[in-house]
């Protein structure tokens, strides 16, 4: 077990799973220079209040496993809860490897007096979370994790258990339901609801909009973290070349804005044909494969949703849902996931039922104690 320092070893963190999903249809592999702008500490806004160490496991010269130890005061501060976190987690088909990854986790963070460890989120709920435990028969959507079958074992091995699932709904674009149709016109009426595009001229004064929206409407929810103004601009950034303006609505009550919707194309259909690469041999193979691709995708992915308290019941959600609909249909997308709800939030989850959608795939956070420890190994990479 070797805590990672240098280029050398980030590279080898980075490209681990290249290995391990060889021969799995359904990964999708990143693009290698969003996940070093992801792990490096002076573009990843995480960086600004949070803490990481990543750790690969060994046998022999052969890299086995990978794994990050987070910590997040804010998490701490907001939940008001001592929980520690891990998150990458990569590993081959090996409980003694999976243990040993665990383990040094747990000393670090057990350095720090948390009493639980949670995971895996990379590196709050506000990024990729969750071990996929069904559903594997198919590609994850765009921010959305993929991982063996086996992975569920490991963890129960390992003492785990679960802590929360998280659920996708998946569902055909065809005409929207005509009871949704029926709710969205007369909650218009009544509650003088008008939805509009963002602006995406003015992408930080409406993603600050957003953002207010968003913090507010999730505080309550598990695992809630508020994000920073730095983390929604960096989240935006990373989905800026696929956003379009009529997949990002905001809806005013009243000439208040009280809502919104995030739907966003599946770029995972176009990083697939880049392979992770955007050069091969000094050559934009993959920028020429990802573009090519991005002319054809054909998903959707609802990515977020968020209604202030007081404007609850009437009738919104309705309202931004019809309304992306429409224009999904007018931009010829095929289908649509919504991802992820959790498994207790009963309304939106209902919702998801009676829109005619599917239960597509669960994800899973696991947790276990945190032991008393030594304190925290020093360094970082």
């Amino acid at each position: 077990m070797s805590l990672v320092a240098g280029r050398k070893a980030i590279t080898e963190f980075i490209r681990l799973p290249v290995d391990l999903y060889r021969e799995d249809p359904f990964w999708v592999a990143p693009l290698e220079f969003e996940r070093r702008q992801f792990l490096d500490r002076r573009r990843n806004p995480f960086f600004a209040y949070g803490d990481v160490r990543l750790f690969l496991a060994r046998r022999g010269e052969r890299v086995t496993g990978r794994i990050a130890a987070v910590r997040n005061p804010r998490y701490e501060s907001f939940q008001g809860k001592r929980h520690g976190f891990f998150g990458l987690f990569e590993c081959a088909d090996d409980v003694e490897t999976a243990r040993a990854l665990f383990d040094a986790v747990g000393r670090w963070l057990g350095g720090f007096g948390l009493e639980t460890l949670l995971g895996p989120m990379s590196f709050s709920t506000n990024d990729e979370c969750g071990t996929l435990i069904s559903g594997f028969d198919s590609a994850p959507t765009v921010l959305m994790p993929h991982n063996p079958p086996y992975y569920s074992r490991l963890y129960t091995r390992c003492e785990f258990a679960k802590a929360m699932d998280l659920w996708t709904w998946r569902r055909d674009v065809t005409a929207p339901p005509h009871f949704l149709l029926d709710q969205a016109e007369r909650a218009s009426r009544a509650h003088d609801i008008v939805v509009r595009p963002a602006d995406l001229r003015r992408l930080d004064a409406e993603l600050s909009l957003i953002m207010g929206i968003y913090n507010s409407a999730w505080q309550a929810n598990w695992g809630a973290v508020p994000l920073t103004p730095a983390e929604a601009t960096h989240l935006a950034g990373r989905l800026r070349p696929v956003l379009r303006t009529e997949l990002v609505l905001i809806a005013e009550c009243g000439g208040v804005p009280a809502a919104f919707l995030l739907v966003v194309p599946d770029a995972n259909e176009a990083l697939a044909a880049a392979r992770g690469r955007l050069t091969h041999w000094g050559l934009p193979i993959g920028l020429a494969r990802l573009t090519r691709a991005a002319r054809h995708i054909e998903g959707l992915r609802v990515i977020g949703f968020g209604v202030l308290e007081e404007y609850r019941r009437l009738g919104l959600d309705a309202v931004l849902l019809a309304q992306a609909w429409r224009n999904a249909l007018r931009l010829g997308y095929q289908r649509a996931e919504g991802s992820w709800v959790l498994e207790e939030n009963v309304r939106l989850n209902r919702m998801a039922d009676m829109l005619g959608a599917e239960r597509h795939k669960t994800y899973r956070i696991y947790q276990r104690p945190l032991v008393d420890t030594p304190a925290p190994a020093k360094g970082r990479w």
